[in-house]
Protein backbone atom coordinates (compact mmCIF):
# COMPACT_ATOMS: atom_id res chain seq x y z
CA UNK A 1 0.00 0.00 0.00
CA UNK A 2 1.87 3.37 -0.88
CA UNK A 3 4.46 1.53 -2.88
CA UNK A 4 6.13 4.52 -4.71
CA UNK A 5 7.79 3.11 -7.91
CA UNK A 6 7.83 -0.10 -6.33
CA UNK A 7 11.54 -0.77 -5.39
CA UNK A 8 10.76 -2.91 -2.34
CA UNK A 9 8.32 -4.94 -4.02
CA UNK A 10 10.59 -5.83 -7.32
CA UNK A 11 13.47 -6.58 -4.28
CA UNK A 12 11.19 -9.48 -2.77
CA UNK A 13 9.46 -10.37 -6.22
CA UNK A 14 13.05 -11.31 -6.72
CA UNK A 15 13.23 -13.15 -3.60
CA UNK A 16 10.40 -15.06 -4.15
CA UNK A 17 10.18 -15.79 -7.68
CA UNK A 18 6.81 -17.77 -7.01
CA UNK A 19 4.99 -15.01 -5.16
CA UNK A 20 2.47 -12.33 -6.34
CA UNK A 21 3.16 -8.76 -5.76
CA UNK A 22 0.69 -5.93 -6.37
CA UNK A 23 1.70 -2.14 -5.93
CA UNK A 24 -1.01 0.11 -4.82
CA UNK A 25 0.00 3.30 -5.41
CA UNK A 26 -2.22 6.56 -6.99
CA UNK A 27 0.40 9.15 -6.90
CA UNK A 28 3.08 7.40 -8.45
CA UNK A 29 4.70 5.71 -11.77
CA UNK A 30 5.02 2.28 -10.62
CA UNK A 31 8.19 0.51 -12.64
CA UNK A 32 7.11 -3.27 -12.65
CA UNK A 33 9.88 -4.23 -14.57
CA UNK A 34 8.74 -6.17 -17.43
CA UNK A 35 6.02 -7.65 -15.37
CA UNK A 36 7.83 -8.83 -12.52
CA UNK A 37 4.99 -6.97 -10.37
CA UNK A 38 1.68 -5.98 -10.70
CA UNK A 39 0.79 -2.19 -10.53
CA UNK A 40 -2.52 -0.56 -9.25
CA UNK A 41 -2.43 3.25 -9.88
CA UNK A 42 -5.13 3.44 -7.06
CA UNK A 43 -5.94 3.92 -3.88
CA UNK A 44 -6.08 0.39 -1.39
CA UNK A 45 -9.90 -0.62 -0.86
CA UNK A 46 -9.53 -3.07 1.83
CA UNK A 47 -13.81 -3.30 1.51
CA UNK A 48 -12.84 -4.40 -2.39
CA UNK A 49 -9.41 -5.36 -3.25
CA UNK A 50 -8.47 -8.01 0.10
CA UNK A 51 -11.32 -10.11 -0.79
CA UNK A 52 -10.29 -9.94 -4.31
CA UNK A 53 -6.91 -10.60 -3.77
CA UNK A 54 -6.50 -12.40 -1.02
CA UNK A 55 -2.85 -11.20 0.22
CA UNK A 56 -1.13 -13.45 2.79
CA UNK A 57 0.57 -10.00 3.78
CA UNK A 58 -0.19 -6.47 3.39
CA UNK A 59 2.84 -4.37 3.86
CA UNK A 60 2.16 -0.21 4.45
CA UNK A 61 5.56 1.47 4.82
CA UNK A 62 5.85 5.39 5.83
CA UNK A 63 1.89 5.62 4.41
CA UNK A 64 -0.20 5.53 7.88
CA UNK A 65 1.52 8.95 9.43
CA UNK A 66 -0.04 10.42 6.28
CA UNK A 67 -3.78 9.41 7.21
CA UNK A 68 -6.00 11.51 9.10
CA UNK A 69 -7.71 8.61 11.01
CA UNK A 70 -5.18 5.46 10.89
CA UNK A 71 -7.10 3.46 13.27
CA UNK A 72 -10.12 3.71 11.06
CA UNK A 73 -8.21 1.92 7.96
CA UNK A 74 -6.54 -0.78 10.35
CA UNK A 75 -10.00 -1.77 11.79
CA UNK A 76 -11.39 -1.67 7.68
CA UNK A 77 -8.69 -4.02 7.14
CA UNK A 78 -10.00 -6.18 10.03
CA UNK A 79 -13.05 -5.92 8.83
CA UNK A 80 -12.44 -6.71 5.53
CA UNK A 81 -10.87 -9.75 6.36
CA UNK A 82 -13.45 -11.06 8.32
CA UNK A 83 -16.13 -10.57 5.57
CA UNK A 84 -13.93 -11.95 2.77
CA UNK A 85 -13.06 -15.01 5.44
CA UNK A 86 -9.50 -14.23 4.22
CA UNK A 87 -6.39 -14.39 7.18
CA UNK A 88 -3.62 -12.30 6.48
CA UNK A 89 -0.68 -10.41 7.87
CA UNK A 90 -0.04 -6.67 8.26
CA UNK A 91 3.48 -4.94 8.53
CA UNK A 92 3.15 -1.52 9.30
CA UNK A 93 6.11 1.00 9.53
CA UNK A 94 5.64 4.60 10.43
CA UNK A 95 8.33 7.28 12.11
CA UNK A 96 9.12 6.82 15.49
CA UNK A 97 8.56 9.99 18.28
CA UNK A 98 9.15 8.28 21.18
CA UNK A 99 12.79 10.16 20.79
CA UNK A 100 11.14 13.40 19.23
CA UNK A 101 9.45 13.65 22.57
CA UNK A 102 12.51 12.95 25.03
CA UNK A 103 14.49 15.31 23.06
CA UNK A 104 11.83 17.92 22.75
CA UNK A 105 12.36 18.61 18.57
CA UNK A 106 9.36 20.43 17.46
CA UNK A 107 10.31 20.24 13.83
CA UNK A 108 9.19 16.58 13.16
CA UNK A 109 5.51 18.06 13.95
CA UNK A 110 4.75 19.24 10.05
CA UNK A 111 2.37 19.29 7.62
CA UNK A 112 2.30 16.29 5.74
CA UNK A 113 2.01 13.75 8.50
CA UNK A 114 -1.62 14.23 10.16
CA UNK A 115 -0.53 11.10 12.60
CA UNK A 116 2.49 9.91 14.87
CA UNK A 117 3.28 7.25 16.83
CA UNK A 118 4.99 5.93 19.61
CA UNK A 119 5.80 2.36 20.52
CA UNK A 120 2.76 2.18 22.75
CA UNK A 121 0.30 3.68 20.42
CA UNK A 122 1.38 1.62 17.24
CA UNK A 123 1.11 -1.45 19.27
CA UNK A 124 -2.26 -0.43 20.89
CA UNK A 125 -3.61 0.40 17.64
CA UNK A 126 -2.98 -2.72 15.82
CA UNK A 127 -3.90 -4.27 19.59
CA UNK A 128 -7.37 -3.30 18.86
CA UNK A 129 -7.63 -4.49 15.27
CA UNK A 130 -5.67 -7.37 15.28
CA UNK A 131 -6.07 -11.03 16.51
CA UNK A 132 -2.48 -10.99 17.51
CA UNK A 133 0.21 -8.43 17.31
CA UNK A 134 3.46 -10.55 16.34
CA UNK A 135 5.88 -7.97 16.79
CA UNK A 136 6.81 -4.31 17.07
CA UNK A 137 10.81 -3.03 17.06
CA UNK A 138 12.34 -0.01 16.21
CA UNK A 139 14.79 0.94 13.79
CA UNK A 140 17.11 3.69 12.38
CA UNK A 141 18.22 4.66 16.39
CA UNK A 142 14.57 4.51 17.53
CA UNK A 143 13.68 6.72 14.54
CA UNK A 144 11.71 4.19 12.66
CA UNK A 145 9.03 1.70 14.61
CA UNK A 146 7.29 -1.26 12.59
CA UNK A 147 4.24 -3.93 13.20
CA UNK A 148 3.60 -7.27 12.14
CA UNK A 149 0.08 -8.02 13.03
CA UNK A 150 -1.75 -10.98 12.35
CA UNK A 151 -5.65 -10.91 11.11
CA UNK A 152 -8.09 -13.84 11.50
CA UNK A 153 -11.71 -14.10 10.66
CA UNK A 154 -13.82 -13.45 13.33
CA UNK A 155 -17.33 -14.48 12.17
CA UNK A 156 -18.79 -12.81 15.48
CA UNK A 157 -17.98 -9.08 14.19
CA UNK A 158 -19.59 -10.03 10.31
CA UNK A 159 -22.70 -11.58 12.64
CA UNK A 160 -22.88 -7.51 14.26
CA UNK A 161 -22.56 -5.95 10.97
CA UNK A 162 -25.52 -8.44 9.60
CA UNK A 163 -27.59 -7.19 12.34
CA UNK A 164 -26.82 -3.67 12.18
CA UNK A 165 -27.78 -3.88 8.11
CA UNK A 166 -30.90 -5.82 9.31
CA UNK A 167 -31.73 -3.17 11.75
CA UNK A 168 -31.13 -0.35 8.91
CA UNK A 169 -33.11 -2.11 6.85
CA UNK A 170 -36.20 -2.44 9.54
CA UNK A 171 -35.91 1.01 10.44
CA UNK A 172 -36.11 2.47 6.45
CA UNK A 173 -39.26 -0.24 6.30
CA UNK A 174 -40.66 1.27 9.67
CA UNK A 175 -40.41 4.57 8.77
CA UNK A 176 -42.51 4.17 5.15
CA UNK A 177 -45.00 2.38 7.16
CA UNK A 178 -45.87 4.68 9.84
CA UNK A 179 -45.88 8.11 6.94
CA UNK A 180 -48.97 6.25 5.28
CA UNK A 181 -50.49 5.56 9.14
CA UNK A 182 -50.15 9.18 9.93
CA UNK A 183 -51.36 10.42 7.29
CA UNK A 184 -54.50 8.20 7.14
CA UNK A 185 -54.58 9.38 11.01
CA UNK A 186 -54.79 12.93 9.73
CA UNK A 187 -57.15 12.43 7.12
CA UNK A 188 -59.53 10.16 9.05
CA UNK A 189 -60.70 14.38 11.21
CA UNK A 190 -59.82 12.27 14.31
CA UNK A 191 -59.03 15.00 16.56
CA UNK A 192 -55.06 13.79 17.72
CA UNK A 193 -52.76 14.89 20.89
CA UNK A 194 -49.36 13.91 21.21
CA UNK A 195 -48.14 13.40 24.36
CA UNK A 196 -44.53 14.57 24.85
CA UNK A 197 -42.50 17.21 22.72
CA UNK A 198 -38.89 17.76 24.14
CA UNK A 199 -36.18 15.04 24.03
CA UNK A 200 -36.79 11.57 22.74
CA UNK A 201 -40.25 12.96 21.71
CA UNK A 202 -39.21 16.17 19.91
CA UNK A 203 -36.99 13.86 17.83
CA UNK A 204 -39.97 11.04 17.01
CA UNK A 205 -42.22 14.10 16.08
CA UNK A 206 -39.45 15.41 13.37
CA UNK A 207 -38.04 11.56 12.30
CA UNK A 208 -42.03 11.56 11.23
CA UNK A 209 -42.53 14.72 10.15
CA UNK A 210 -45.77 15.28 12.61
CA UNK A 211 -46.19 19.03 11.62
CA UNK A 212 -48.32 21.31 13.69
CA UNK A 213 -50.26 21.86 9.96
CA UNK A 214 -51.97 18.11 10.78
CA UNK A 215 -51.13 17.79 14.46
CA UNK A 216 -51.18 20.88 16.26
CA UNK A 217 -51.47 19.76 19.50
CA UNK A 218 -49.05 18.54 21.83
CA UNK A 219 -48.92 18.20 25.97
CA UNK A 220 -47.13 17.72 28.50
CA UNK A 221 -47.61 17.38 32.46
CA UNK A 222 -44.20 18.99 33.17
CA UNK A 223 -45.07 22.65 33.33
CA UNK A 224 -41.32 23.78 32.68
CA UNK A 225 -42.41 22.33 29.18
CA UNK A 226 -45.33 24.24 28.85
CA UNK A 227 -44.93 27.47 27.03
CA UNK A 228 -42.40 26.47 24.46
CA UNK A 229 -41.88 24.55 21.23
CA UNK A 230 -41.40 21.64 19.81
CA UNK A 231 -37.41 22.00 18.39
CA UNK A 232 -38.00 21.74 14.52
CA UNK A 233 -42.15 21.73 14.04
CA UNK A 234 -42.82 24.35 16.24
CA UNK A 235 -46.04 23.11 18.29
CA UNK A 236 -46.37 25.32 21.48
CA UNK A 237 -46.22 22.68 24.23
CA UNK A 238 -49.60 22.82 26.47
CA UNK A 239 -49.88 21.38 29.71
CA UNK A 240 -51.72 17.93 30.51
CA UNK A 241 -55.29 19.28 32.15
CA UNK A 242 -55.83 21.14 28.30
CA UNK A 243 -57.28 17.13 27.22
CA UNK A 244 -59.96 17.80 30.03
CA UNK A 245 -61.39 20.96 28.73
CA UNK A 246 -60.61 20.14 24.92
CA UNK A 247 -60.91 16.41 24.71
CA UNK A 248 -59.33 14.92 21.86
CA UNK A 249 -60.32 11.53 20.72
CA UNK A 250 -56.57 9.97 20.15
CA UNK A 251 -53.62 10.29 22.32
CA UNK A 252 -50.64 9.48 20.92
CA UNK A 253 -47.48 8.84 23.22
CA UNK A 254 -44.27 9.61 21.60
CA UNK A 255 -42.23 7.72 23.74
CA UNK A 256 -43.78 4.74 24.45
CA UNK A 257 -41.33 3.36 26.70
CA UNK A 258 -42.79 5.55 29.37
CA UNK A 259 -46.29 4.84 28.03
CA UNK A 260 -47.44 3.26 31.30
CA UNK A 261 -46.72 5.80 33.61
CA UNK A 262 -48.29 7.94 31.22
CA UNK A 263 -51.23 5.82 30.85
CA UNK A 264 -51.98 5.52 34.98
CA UNK A 265 -51.19 9.35 34.87
CA UNK A 266 -54.24 10.11 32.16
CA UNK A 267 -56.19 7.59 34.13
CA UNK A 268 -56.08 9.34 37.32
CA UNK A 269 -56.86 12.71 36.04
CA UNK A 270 -59.17 10.87 34.59
CA UNK A 271 -58.41 12.58 30.57
CA UNK A 272 -60.93 11.33 28.27
CA UNK A 273 -60.17 9.41 25.00
CA UNK A 274 -61.12 6.77 22.63
CA UNK A 275 -57.86 5.49 21.70
CA UNK A 276 -54.20 5.40 23.09
CA UNK A 277 -51.63 4.98 20.58
CA UNK A 278 -47.98 4.06 20.55
CA UNK A 279 -45.09 3.05 17.83
CA UNK A 280 -44.11 -0.53 17.76
CA UNK A 281 -41.80 -2.44 15.49
CA UNK A 282 -42.83 0.25 12.87
CA UNK A 283 -46.65 0.55 13.33
CA UNK A 284 -48.86 2.22 14.98
CA UNK A 285 -50.84 0.38 17.76
CA UNK A 286 -53.53 0.51 19.93
CA UNK A 287 -52.03 0.64 23.31
CA UNK A 288 -54.86 -1.36 25.49
CA UNK A 289 -55.71 -3.87 22.61
CA UNK A 290 -52.19 -5.11 20.68
CA UNK A 291 -49.66 -6.59 22.08
CA UNK A 292 -46.27 -5.11 23.01
CA UNK A 293 -43.96 -4.94 25.83
CA UNK A 294 -44.79 -1.59 27.28
CA UNK A 295 -47.75 -2.49 29.72
CA UNK A 296 -47.18 -1.73 33.29
CA UNK A 297 -45.93 -5.65 34.38
CA UNK A 298 -49.18 -5.98 36.49
CA UNK A 299 -50.83 -5.84 32.81
CA UNK A 300 -47.79 -7.04 30.86
CA UNK A 301 -48.97 -10.16 28.32
CA UNK A 302 -45.91 -10.20 26.46
CA UNK A 303 -42.58 -10.55 27.53
CA UNK A 304 -40.11 -7.40 28.35
CA UNK A 305 -38.26 -5.75 25.59
CA UNK A 306 -35.97 -8.39 24.68
CA UNK A 307 -32.31 -7.95 24.60
CA UNK A 308 -30.78 -7.74 20.93
CA UNK A 309 -29.16 -11.02 20.00
CA UNK A 310 -25.57 -9.80 19.78
CA UNK A 311 -23.04 -12.62 20.06
CA UNK A 312 -20.52 -12.55 23.09
CA UNK A 313 -16.91 -11.30 21.90
CA UNK A 314 -14.70 -14.80 21.84
CA UNK A 315 -15.17 -16.31 24.94
CA UNK A 316 -16.92 -13.27 27.04
CA UNK A 317 -19.40 -14.49 29.37
CA UNK A 318 -22.80 -13.18 29.72
CA UNK A 319 -22.80 -10.11 32.10
CA UNK A 320 -25.53 -9.81 35.22
CA UNK A 321 -27.90 -8.33 33.94
CA UNK A 322 -28.82 -11.49 31.95
CA UNK A 323 -28.69 -13.49 35.29
CA UNK A 324 -31.54 -10.15 36.25
CA UNK A 325 -33.74 -10.85 33.36
CA UNK A 326 -34.35 -14.73 33.40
Amino acid sequence: IGCGEGHLLRSLAKKFPNGTFIGFDPNAEIETEGGLIEARAMLFDPGIHLGEIRPDLIISRHVFEHLMNPLGFAQEVAFAANVADCATKVFIEVPCIDGVLAAGRTVDFFYEHNSHFTTQSLERLLTRCATSVDLIETSYNGEVIYGMASFQPQQHQVELARQAVVFQERALLSAAQLAVQFEELAESGKRTAIWGGTGKAAAFINQNQLDKQRFPIVIDSDMNKVGTFVPGTGQEIRFRDQLIVEPVEVILIATQWRAADIVLEIQRNQIPFETILIEYQGQLIDYFHDKHPYRDAEHQTEPAVPRPQFLAQKNRMRDSIDTELN
